[in-house]
């Protein structure tokens, strides 16, 4: 009997959880896979059986190769009954440990790391409510943009990339219409304290980890080890590449604070372990503590010499732009932040008290001025959707500004063309054009068929982040439904799947059919070959070839 029949056999006889496990375990896309056949072939294929080898551990690669004694799953166990692994597991160097003198300067060094990640991501969400970031494929979003954030946070350019892959696989953006959108959870996210956004980011790194390869490390590391060179000495055939699983692994834990500077942080174990609630404790004493301090000057800018707690920073990012993030934060007041604001609902006054209860005195006059001329020129340039064309007018009571944006160089590219002396027209969707227009500096609202704006902190998609590992229970299910089919079907279709299954494995079929004088009989036989809708099977008890016409055969069940 063949490998793929006798692999089939044991993992029909799982239980639907075992099946969900080992399906997790192996990982990639189950979407054609239509039977326990087609998954027993997909498990042994070469390519997929070295995915698989590679992503065990170095414990269940020593079990698979018969080194040592154990529990395995069913995958594993056939490996080995099989004799199909052949490799010597072991020699890998135990992963360096910090002296104790340095583990609590680790802490704090990792602590900053943390934060960091937090506020960069932060920021990230921030920036997509002020304007569209295209989705360009593998690289996520563009060199400009990159450059643009790189800018904001003062970091390198793959960091850059990293924080903006973690937030897509913390579910905090999604793609949408081909270009990035802010979720629901996003919405949530700036509204968790410094903790709760580490949590959520830790929880999305244990769940890429995996169970399994979590508890594998929990017995690989110690407070002050090195935990790159730990998670490569616990899965020793694994890809680190920065596109791989593992590659994400261990850069995601240096994001997180998890191992930095070839440490290993005092939260790291309990959050291998599961218990997240006191991996956030211990990380929440290292974050930097929060003040509720703002310095306002009269040239706009606005400067936080320190972190600030999640409500005041909500409040203050509500209507100032960011021009440098970190510890200490960098921010300015502009028409168009203003703008932006009063699009959110806010007032003139309820602006004007943040500000002055975070500054602790009163307010430069030129911030008043700002305050005062941003509410009279509030709504001078509107963007309504224009439902019929998918495309979008441009409203204003002022004729000479309509002129000066159909006159502007920067807008060429958006072909607005005048309608009459209260509107212009534009091919472009509402949201592209308004972007493009506070792009370059103009004060423009998006509004709804009646003239009331539109808030920009309206959360445009809502999706969540997608499992790249599938539904593994409705794979499950859908194999289970497909076996009991063709196991005691009489369709045509079912019938043909297994006799070629039969002879491609070379197996014994039991075999249900009417004979001569429509006498139903059933042999036992092996199948070698279909042609012109007959079977030729070998009875080897007879020690005769049988051929038989398929449309006489009522049933077939492997043996």
């Amino acid at each position: 009997m063949s490998q793929v029949l006798e692999l089939a056999g044991r993992l029909r006889a799982l239980s639907d959880d075992e099946l969900v496990r080992l399906l997790r375990l192996r990982g990639g896309s189950s979407t054609s896979l239509k039977d326990f056949f087609d998954l027993a072939e997909w498990l042994l294929q070469p390519k997929h059986m070295n995915t698989f080898l590679n992503s065990l551990p170095k414990s269940s690669l020593a079990y698979a190769s018969g080194r040592s004694d154990g529990k395995g799953n069913p995958l594993l166990d056939f490996l080995r009954e099989a004799r199909l692994v052949d490799f010597e597991v072991g020699g890998f160097a135990q992963a360096a440990r910090a002296p104790r003198a340095l583990v609590g300067e680790a802490d704090s060094t990792a602590g900053i790391h943390a934060f960091e990640t937090i506020a960069s991501i932060t920021e990230l969400i921030f920036d997509l409510e002020h304007r569209i970031l295209k989705d360009v494929g593998k690289q996520g979003i563009s060199l400009a943009d990159t450059k643009r954030i790189a800018a904001l946070t003062g970091k390198e350019h793959d960091f850059v990339r990293a924080i903006f892959e973690l937030a897509s696989a913390a579910g905090l953006i999604a793609s949408q219409d081909s270009r990035w959108a802010l979720t629901i959870r996003a919405s949530e996210w700036v509204d968790f304290s410094a903790e709760q956004r580490w949590q959520l980011l830790a929880a999305t790194w244990l769940e890429l980890l995996g169970q399994t390869a979590a508890i594998e490390l929990v017995g690989e590391i110690e407070i002050g080890s090195n935990l790159a060179q730990a998670v490569r000495d616990c899965f020793p055939l694994e890809r680190f590449d920065a596109q791989s699983r593992f590659g994400h692994v261990i850069t995601y834990s240096e994001l997180l604070g998890l191992g930095v500077d070839n440490y290993v942080s005092s939260w790291t174990k309990p959050l291998l372990t599961g218990d997240l609630a006191k991996a956030t404790k211990l990380i929440g004493k290292a974050l930097p503590t929060t003040q509720g301090r703002i310095i306002i000057q009269g040239d706009l800018s606005v400067i936080a010499p320190g972190p600030l707690s999640t409500d005041d920073e909500r409040a203050l990012r509500a209507f100032v732009d960011i021009e440098q993030a970190g510890l200490a934060s960098r921010y300015r007041l502009s028409a168009l932040s203003v703008s932006f604001g009063m699009e959110s609902g806010l007032s003139a006054e309820q602006m004007r008290a943040t500000l002055l209860r975070l500054a602790g005195g009163t307010l430069p006059q030129p911030v008043d001025y700002l305050l005062n001329d941003a509410v009279k020129r509030f709504g001078r340039i509107r963007v309504i959707e224009d439902q019929r064309s998918g495309g979008c007018f441009v409203m204003s009571k002022d004729a000479t500004l309509l002129t000066e944006l159909v006159n502007d160089s920067r807008l060429k590219p958006y072909n607005l063309i005048r309608i009459d002396s209260e509107a212009l027209s534009s091919r472009f969707a509402r949201d592209i054009l308004y972007f493009g227009l506070r792009e370059v500096g103009h004060t423009a609202i998006r509004s709804d068929k009646s003239g009331n704006p539109i808030s920009p902190l309206k959360v445009v998609a809502a999706a969540a982040k997608k499992a790249e590992s599938g539904d593994w229970a409705e794979t499950v299910a859908r194999l289970r439904r497909s076996d009991q089919s063709i196991s005691s079907s009489s369709d045509d279709e079912a019938i043909m799947r297994q006799i070629m299954l039969a002879i491609k494995s070379k197996a014994k079929i039991s075999v249900t059919f009417f004979g001569q004088n429509e006498v139903e009989q059933t042999m036992t036989l092996e199948p070698n070959g279909v042609a012109n809708g007959r079977m030729r099977a070998r009875d080897r008890k007879a020690d005769i070839e049988r051929t038989i016409p398929i449309a006489n055969i009522s049933a077939v069940s492997f043996l």
